[in-house]
């Protein structure tokens, strides 16, 4: 299915106290520019008296850029970024995809290995990446920063054989790991645990990625194509006795003209599945509120 590509788009956002300048930190965001071929990247720092830019990042050396983010270290320093195709460090920039015409999804994210100073996890989606060809693949490789230089490791697979786009959201780190949710549709596989459309986490330690755990799946409460997701968010909520995982995505639909309609939302709260039809035109993305623990945020065509 066709789905909304965001040509532009941060998605690494880490909200943490920090010092820039004498200002307070509250995160940044690395955000690519391309206007009639000029490019220029900017790394936005959020700070309590505004935003401050800097433009003196490497340009990307292929468009679009379907995604951007960076590496930070501990005390916010920049030290590698990613800008679709596009590796960059120090004064450094070069095709980190080796494959001819790649096809990369737009969801990407960095963060940091537990336990570790100087690597990295970065996770995406793509397919005629790494010599593979005939399908989407969810994937992560590992980065190491070494004085100058920066490594990364070769592409590790999570969930292959897949036709459609992938929606995942990383949760803080708890008890030294992460949480890794995704939403997928069918994999091409004969096993049902991995064949099956749904729902799915894992754990992100030290080692990578474990096993998956399935959530919901098409057996369920949801058709196999409503896991045909895009813009998963989530968010710890407290029920009134524990907190619970609630997961949101937007969901595409065909209408009779075989044209894509992204009017579905999708809410998961504590395995518990509802679906519901905006009117509101195209969906371009959600976000819980930060301030409300049962209210999230819906951007549309038509507001």
């Amino acid at each position: 299915m066709k789905k909304l590509i965001i040509t532009f788009i941060a998605l690494l956002i880490i909200f943490l106290t920090n010092n820039l300048t004498a200002q307070q930190l509250y995160g940044k965001w690395i955000v690519p520019t391309d206007y009639l071929g000029y490019k220029i990247t900017n790394e936005l720092a959020f700070t309590e008296n505004g935003i401050t830019l800097n433009s003196s990042l490497l340009p990307a050396l292929f468009s679009p850029q379907e995604f951007s983010a960076g590496g930070f270290n501990a005390n916010y320093d920049l030290e590698f970024y990613v800008l679709g195709e596009t590796f960059c460090y120090d004064n450094t920039s070069y095709d980190w995809i080796t494959t001819p015409s790649p096809y990369m999804q737009p969801e990407f994210q960095i963060i940091k290995k537990p336990g570790s100073g100087n690597e990295y996890f970065s996770f995406f989606t793509g397919d005629n990446i790494s010599a593979r060809d005939t399908d989407f693949h969810f994937s992560y490789n590992e980065i190491e920063v070494i004085g100058n230089t920066v490594q990364q490791s070769d592409e590790i697979g999570i969930r292959s054989g897949l036709n459609d786009y992938i929606a995942f959201a990383i949760t803080e780190i708890e008890d030294g790991n992460y949480t890794l949710f995704t939403a997928t549709t069918r994999s091409a596989t004969t096993d049902p645990t991995i064949y099956l459309a749904g729902l799915r986490k894992w754990t992100i330690s030290s080692t990578g990625v474990g096993a998956a755990n399935i959530i919901l799946s098409e057996e369920d409460n949801l058709d196999y194509d409503d896991f045909d997701a895009y813009n998963l968010e989530h968010k710890k909520f407290y029920n009134g006795n524990d907190y619970v995982d609630v997961i949101a995505w937007i969901h595409g639909v065909d209408n009779s003209g075989n044209s894509m309609y992204v009017t579905e939302l999708i809410v998961v709260n504590d395995g518990n599945p509802q679906k519901f039809t905006l009117n509101n035109g195209r969906l371009a993305g959600i976000e819980f509120s930060t301030f409300e623990d049962n209210m999230i945020y819906v951007s549309s065509a038509n507001g």
